[in-house]
């Protein structure tokens, strides 16, 4: 295929004069005006892309028109600009040396997926070379956009002329100019993203559109992507930006001030980073005590989201500091994005921590962002560590309550004083109400988190009744009273929900037999397969009070951690506990949908009945994962919904 379409290919020239040069050598203000060759070699990367053509594993006379040709112009456009004012690879060669380095991480993370995801052998086997080089497109092309507005060349002509140049006139060393410099314009937060799209028609060889035209679903990943739609890109996305993430957090230049160009300004993130050390510095923020907004572990220190984000905002507004974000979400993204802000495992930047001091004096739960505690603190003036206990949440064995002995089971008691409640400028806790009569929906709720079942059974007690009050029969169709085996095919329910009026899919194959797995397995698809088979075989609880599976209008909702403490449980690879590992396993697949804001796994449902209510937390299926094309999809049961700040 790749011969037929492609022909002759393109050879660069291997007779290039090659160049040493040094940052402490060059004229900022009359840079010179250096081949591809020359450009690559400054950045530490060997002419051949060497690096590059092992990880694609094409043809040396395929690579060349797929990868070397489009990475050499690439080259030639960007010269020695930096790839930021003020932050990472900011000084020169910069933004070439930041491409590269996105390029090969992506294609070192592409190697653990096999894409179409849920794809067939042959399939994966037919497509592994075009989702490679959709993936390397998307890779090269991400930030040159900022050669358009955010960081200009400017070309110096005989007889000290300057001019004006962005990539779509050619390249620089094609014009009479004899040198350039480089100019920074203060422009909205990713104004150059989209204009990044403009150089696929330019940079990306004929032959190589016209493969692509032959894979929609890949091209309009790309494009979504440059675009700026990261969700409707999927998995090209998530890799892109797993490895801009990792290249950007390993060059961060704050501390490297001679190596920025002349004129460079502080970043949005810069400014940021900045205020928060001097709020550090001038005692504003307290940390490692009850009421506090910081607490460290030594090599990292955690910041509670929403109370950071607001001490920024109102500070920046006390100074008269123009053109900050307010949104709190925001500032998550641009402390993140510029690798301030540690990412989580699924790539995002929100942390679920819990904190327990030694002497049992407050333990509470927090959503937080991390940092490395040497960028913000003064090396001479380091904090001590926390005197209790501090645990991310979401590992292989998740922290139990000392009174539930089950994760699926896990609740805190009701707040009892002021130390065990939950802390006040901490919001963004998720509580259960626990199916509570309307009535009582004033009473300050309980504190869970974020994979606690609200309608798991209650945890017996002797001291407490069951917090959890049966449902009334008549009060809704969709929640039976009684439970539901998952052995026994569940009865249709009634009215609007009716899960029994969708036809099941002609040929299922065989059952998953789940018994005969083990972690070794991937239990990530045989996790998805159990649900669809469940769903189409009617042998999964749906709808009900009892189900781990829920029709709503977004897709097919996931109880967490219900459906999969079930799926363990049945399987036999725990006793539940382990629902975690199989989280992370399901997780790997990129098949569910994420949250819009946060970009986290978990969506935060509510289940609303008119006199009683309950918030439900789990993952999100798109009708797609589990239903064929043409398939009539069932009723989504009414009262169940996406929660208002979801």
């Amino acid at each position: 295929m790749i011969k037929r379409l492609f022909g002759k290919v393109f050879t660069p020239d291997p007779a290039q004069p090659q160049v040493e040069l040094r940052a402490s050598q060059l004229d900022m203000t009359a840079l010179p005006i250096l081949t591809a060759r020359e450009l690559l070699e400054y950045v530490g990367y060997d002419a051949t892309l060497s690096g590059v053509y092992r990880l694609v594993g094409l043809s040396e006379e395929h690579f060349d028109t797929l990868y070397r040709q489009p990475t050499y112009g690439f080259a030639l456009c960007s010269q020695l600009a930096p790839a930021s004012e003020n932050n990472h690879h900011s000084g020169p060669g910069g933004l070439l040396q930041h491409t590269l380095e996105v390029i090969e991480n992506a294609l070192h993370i592409r190697r653990s997926y096999q894409l179409p995801l849920g794809g067939s052998p042959e399939e994966i086997a037919a497509q592994e070379h075009i989702w490679t080089y959709g993936l390397f497109i998307a890779c090269l092309l991400h930030d040159i956009g900022k050669l358009f507005r955010r960081i200009q060349l400017i070309p110096t002509y005989s007889g000290g002329r300057t001019g004006f140049w962005t990539p779509q006139d050619g390249y620089l060393s094609d014009t009479n100019a004899v040198s350039y410099a480089i100019a920074f314009n203060d422009v909205p937060y990713r104004s150059h993203q989209r204009l990044s799209l403009t150089m696929f028609g330019t940079l990306i060889p004929k032959p190589a559109r016209a493969w692509l035209t032959q894979h929609p679903e890949i091209l309009d990943q790309v494009i979504n992507y440059l675009w700026g739609e990261e969700y409707e890109s999927q998995v090209i996305a998530d890799i892109a930006i797993q490895a801009d993430r990792r290249s950007t957090a390993k060059n961060l230049d704050i501390k490297k001030p001679a190596s920025r160009l002349p004129g460079a300004a502080d970043s949005l993130a810069d400014r940021m980073i900045k205020r928060l050390r001097q709020l550090i510095d001038e005692r504003e923020i307290k940390y490692n005590q009850d009421g506090g907004m910081a607490w460290v572990t030594g090599e990292y220190t955690y910041f509670v989201c929403r109370p950071l984000a607001m001490k920024l905002i109102s500070s920046f507004e006390d100074t008269g500091t123009s053109g900050m974000p307010q949104d709190p979400v925001r500032i998550y993204n641009v402390l993140q994005e510029h690798g301030f802000a540690i990412e989580n495992d699924d790539g995002g930047a929100v942390f679920k921590i819990s904190i327990e001091h030694a002497q049992g004096r407050f333990s509470h739960t927090f959503t937080c962002l991390k940092f490395k505690t040497r960028l913000l603190w003064r090396a001479v003036r380091l904090p001590q560590p926390f005197e209790g206990t501090i645990r991310e949440l979401g590992a292989d064995k998740a922290p139990q309550s000392e009174t539930a002995p089950a994760p699926s089971r896990t609740r805190s008691a009701p707040a009892t004083s002021s130390e065990s409640a939950p802390v006040e400028h901490e919001p963004e806790d998720w509580a259960s109400v626990d199916a509570a009569p309307a009535s009582e929906a004033a009473r300050p709720p309980e504190t869970v988190e974020d994979d606690t079942d609200p309608f798991a059974d209650p945890v017996p007690s002797e001291t407490a009744p069951d917090s959890q009050p049966a449902l009334e029969e008549d009060q809704v169709d969709a929640f039976e009273a009684e439970p539901v085996s998952a052995k026994t095919p569940v009865k249709s329910a009634k009215a609007d929900n009716d899960t029994g009026s969708y036809e099941a899919a002609e040929d299922l194959g065989p059952a998953t037999d789940i018994k005969s797995l083990d972690w070794t397995d991937d239990v990530g698809t045989a996790f998805l397969d159990w649900v669809k088979q469940g769903i189409h075989r009617k042998t999964l609880s749906v709808n009900n009070a009892k189900a781990g599976l829920h029709f709503v209008e977004e897709g097919v909702f996931l109880v967490s951690p219900r459906i999969f403490q079930h799926f363990v449980k049945e399987a036999r690879l725990g006793n539940g506990g382990e629902y975690t590992k199989l989280q992370k396993r399901f997780a790997r697949l990129k098949v569910n949908l994420k949250t819009k804001l946060t970009h986290q796994n978990v969506h935060r449902y509510t289940v609303d009945t008119g006199n009683k209510q309950a918030r439900l937390n789990g993952w999100l299926l798109p009708y797609s994962a589990l239903f064929d094309e043409g398939q009539e999809l069932p009723k989504t049961n009414k009262f169940v919904r996406a929660s208002d700040d979801e």
